[in-house]
């Protein structure tokens, strides 16, 4: 089965020789690969070539995407069909119900979950990600996928008040969020 690790730090951090050292198969997508010197193998890091360097990345970024478009739904075919077979009977996300999908330990549990609990939510921000987070799984995950979902179907205006104001660097994550919405 396809496995993707997305690995975030600093340049030079050692996340690709973390992938290379436990993963000795993967195929890394990174802009610090582009500062490796193809003659030695030095990290040969250069701020300047920034740009150019994620550039690079982005086009083995989309070369990757396209070929996972072809693979990803017949991966996800399976755990879409219970869930639209739990939605069309009515069923409420209980700790019960969810956990007939699965724990949301992989990938495709988690979006399914995630999925379930927000195609009953509508919405309904609060009630969706109580449902997703309520059960014994990988909860934090779900509830993360549900609220992206929920968020980037209704905005902002959906998240209850009180939620806003005690988000830990609310108004950092607005300023980024406008910051980009206006790039486009």
């Amino acid at each position: 089965m396809l496995e993707v690790f997305i690995i975030q730090g600093v340049s030079g951090s050692g996340k690709s020789t973390y992938i290379k050292n436990h993963f000795p198969n993967a195929t890394v997508v990174s802009a610090d690969r582009f500062f490796i010197n193809s003659i030695t193998g030095a990290y040969e890091f250069k701020g300047e070539l920034l740009a150019e360097a994620h550039g690079h990345s982005r086009h083995y970024t989309i070369c990757f995407l396209s070929w996972i478009n072809t693979t990803i739904p017949k991966i996800l075919e399976p755990v879409l069909e219970n869930v639209i077979q739990l939605r069309s009977r009515e069923t409420i996300p209980t700790p019960e119900t969810i956990e007939a999908i699965g724990g949301g330990w992989t990938g495709t549990e988690a979006l399914a979950i995630a999925l379930f609990c927000v195609l009953r939510a509508g919405d309904d921000f609060e009630k969706g990600i109580r449902w997703a987070v309520n059960h014994s799984g990988d909860s934090d995950s779900t509830g993360s996928i549900a609220g992206n979902i929920i968020g980037g179907a209704f905005g902002v205006v959906v998240i209850p008040q009180i939620w806003q104001q005690k988000l830990e660097l609310g108004s950092t994550i607005k300023n980024i969020a406008i910051s980009l919405y206006s790039v486009k």
